[in-house]
């Protein structure tokens, strides 16, 4: 025995969405794309994105700290001193050798 009407269940009581429906009420989300889902979806991609390149960069720099000292700031303050004394040094040496000498012996 088939049932019909309102409570019908099965492939005759399928409506077809806006058949029967109310125009004070929002149509259904499958009747009518919206925009904002496919920038919803660009969206969040590029949102694990940034997430997964910031938790990379975040290991680079918690768990893989550069050994090497002339790549901080200080270290390259500390070379720079460095060669600023030794240039002061050799600047300093020429100076000297230029300067006339006293004369040696009796």
């Amino acid at each position: 025995m088939t049932e019909s009407g309102p409570c019908a269940s099965g492939p005759a009581a399928f409506v077809a969405p806006g058949a029967m429906s109310d125009p004070s009420l929002p149509a259904p989300a499958s009747a009518t794309p919206e925009p904002a889902a496919h920038e919803f979806v660009a969206w969040a991609a590029e949102h694990q994105r940034e997430q997964r390149l910031h938790a990379a960069e975040l290991a680079q720099i918690t768990e893989h700290p550069d050994p090497d000292p002339t790549h901080d700031a200080i270290g390259q303050q500390q070379a720079w001193a460095r060669r600023q004394e030794h240039e002061k040094r050799l600047h300093d040496s020429a100076i000297a050798q230029m300067k006339p000498q006293p004369p040696t012996g009796p």
